[in-house]
Formats: C-alpha cells, sequence, structure tokens
C-alpha cells in the first residue's frame, strides 16, 4: 500500500468478537502506508449491531458518517449522527459507536497518533479477528 489508496481494496478484517459482527479496514498506518503519526480506515456494522467494549486510547480520532445512522457513546455523553456527519474524540475519551439506522452503518475514521499503539502493534490487535482482504 502507497501513499494512494482506495476503499474496497484495503487491508480489512472482520471482528466476530463477542457478537460485534462488524469490519475494519485499514486505509493508512505507519507500518503499511508512508504515514507517519496518524492512521485512517473504515468500519462496517450491520443494522443493530454496535461495539460491545469502549475504546479508549492517547490520540485524537475523528469519525466520518458516509452512509447509516450511528450513535456514538462518549464518557457519560450520546450523540445521535446523521449522514455526512462527523464526530471528534477527544485524547482518552471512552468511546463506542452502534448502528442506530435501517442499513449497514459506514463509517470513514482518522486518527492521530495511530490507535494501534507502536510500530508493529496492529498485528497483535488484529491477531483474532478474520482477515477479508
Amino acid at each position: 500500500m502507497g501513499p494512494v489508496n482506495r476503499i474496497g481494496e484495503e487491508m480489512a478484517w472482520h471482528i466476530p468478537d463477542d457478537g460485534e459482527d462488524r469490519e475494519m479496514g485499514i486505509l493508512h498506518e505507519r507500518d503499511i502506508t508512508p504515514t507517519q503519526g496518524m492512521a485512517a480506515g473504515s468500519v462496517r456494522m450491520p443494522v443493530g449491531k454496535k461495539q460491545i467494549k469502549l475504546s479508549v486510547h492517547e490520540g485524537e480520532e475523528i469519525y466520518f458518517v458516509h452512509r447509516g445512522r450511528a450513535r456514538f457513546y462518549l464518557d457519560d455523553e450520546t450523540y445521535d449522527v446523521d449522514e455526512g456527519g462527523s464526530v471528534y474524540i477527544a485524547p482518552g475519551t471512552r468511546h463506542r459507536a452502534e448502528n442506530i439506522g435501517d442499513e449497514d452503518l459506514i463509517l470513514y475514521f482518522v486518527d492521530s497518533p495511530s490507535v494501534f499503539g507502536e510500530v508493529g502493534a496492529y498485528q497483535e490487535f488484529t491477531k483474532n479477528w478474520n482477515k477479508i482482504r
């Protein structure tokens, strides 16, 4: 993967953990693309599904709702975000997303630094996921 990548051709995994049934793709990440201090990717979540665990990390993150309707849980606050909206997640914020629409939810994210942690950590992060491509 290089400086130009295409959605649908990126590295992607199916995440079956705890019934989440979502897919995650990496468009840019310092282990596999020329990025240094940031990462970007996509998440596909079927109707009625949500991230089970609250994520928290040191970096900043922005999610864009490309298709569908999402509910974001940010610490003790809840935000419903329609297609075309975005959500900023500050460092240290506990967060997760849920599909509250009637179609697959497609999210794009950008984070800095990479949520995968140290260089090479994405391999450990994804080791129990099923690689799609």
